[in-house]
């Protein structure tokens, strides 16, 4: 599984990928404008598809996974928003599969109102969308904050 491919957006109309909900118990990729770099280390692991990085660096470090969402200004989304949009779909499963098992909730919403569901769909990745659906049930009729 190529864990060194780069992920973009077959879109350009997608957000940049990385919001979830504001909470006070959610931990910042960055704060004040300095990054955390186990925090970003994390992510840009994720947008490769690097699942044995990934899970090295959670396993090794005291990031509280579930809780982490990436900096406002990239909608505060959690690692499975980076997920979804890894072109090799079975890769993409995987590391989304990998993520929950982590405790990343696969329906905690980014600031635009959006689950992770919403970016496996624009990618087309049935197999995630069944996942997502059928498993833990998302909601595939909630509307975002456009409607």
């Amino acid at each position: 599984m190529g864990a060194s491919q780069p992920v973009t957006s077959q879109r350009s109309s997608h957000p940049p990928v990385g919001v979830a909900a504001e909470t006070s118990n959610l931990s910042h990729a960055s704060a004040g404008g300095i990054v955390n770099p186990l925090h970003r280390a994390l992510f840009e692991k994720v947008k490769r598809g690097d699942v044995d990085g990934v899970t090295q660096l959670v396993q090794e470090s005291n990031i509280d996974i579930a809780n982490l969402v990436d900096e406002p200004k990239n909608f505060s989304q959690t690692p499975i928003f980076s997920a979804c949009i890894i072109p090799d779909k079975e890769l993409a499963l995987r590391m989304i599969k990998m993520l929950v098992n982590f405790g990343v909730d696969p329906k905690r919403e980014d600031s635009l109102k959006q689950t992770p569901l919403f970016y496996i769909a624009r990618e087309g990745n049935t197999q995630a969308i069944q996942y997502l659906c059928g498993e833990h049930h998302v909601d595939v009729n909630k509307p975002d904050k456009y409607g």
